[in-house]
């Protein structure tokens, strides 16, 4: 890898690459936070570099239907950001998106079935944010989700078949461990 990466994502994309995306081992203000891999090859290559949080750790990716890349959330110089962007690999650019509603960092965003995608938790003693939103990959746009029966942060998401979203384990900052049985179900709209 061309940058050292920890706290980070990597996303496989519609064409078998794989992007890398931030992480603390990027040096303060790195503008190649992101590097794909081609299988193919076995090397990494930068990309663009990110159009917002250059630095971001505790954020995520998903890789939308369309085979562009969201990315949220998560810390830029250990500041808490709202910050989403999409990285296109037809264009190999970066472009800004609408900003989560609320600061997080070590949350989950799934992917659904009506090609929207959920974000949930991501609670920490600096960001708390114990809710839900849900992004419109259609329109950019966020839209509130409802709030978790607990703050969470470094849980799991998982989608159901019948579309529904389970989140289980994690951590509550302002109360310890929360419990590692299911204990909160998202459901998402059609």
């Amino acid at each position: 890898m061309a940058d050292a990466h920890n706290h980070h994502t990597a996303s496989e994309l519609r064409d078998g690459r794989v992007l890398v995306v931030g992480g603390g081992g990027n040096a303060p203000g790195n503008p190649h936070a992101a590097e794909v891999l081609d299988p193919a090859t076995g090397r990494f290559i930068q990309v663009a570099a990110l159009s917002t949080a250059p630095r971001r750790e505790g954020h995520t990716a998903t890789t939308l239907v369309d085979g562009r890349v969201l990315v949220t959330g998560g810390v830029d110089n250990d500041a808490c950001v709202t910050d989403a962007e999409i990285y296109d690999p037809a264009t190999n650019r970066w472009a800004a998106t609408a900003p989560l509603l609320a600061a997080r960092q070590d949350h989950t965003a799934t992917l659904l079935a009506n090609g929207s995608v959920l974000v949930t938790g991501g609670s920490t003693a600096a960001c708390p944010a114990p809710n839900a939103e849900i992004y419109d990959s259609a329109t950019g746009r966020w839209s509130p989700a409802g709030k978790l029966s607990a703050n969470r942060a470094e849980h799991d998401a998982t989608l159901l078949l019948d579309g529904r979203v389970l989140l289980t384990g994690g951590y509550d900052f302002s109360r310890g461990v929360s419990s590692p049985e299911p204990v909160t179900v998202a459901t998402a709209p059609a």
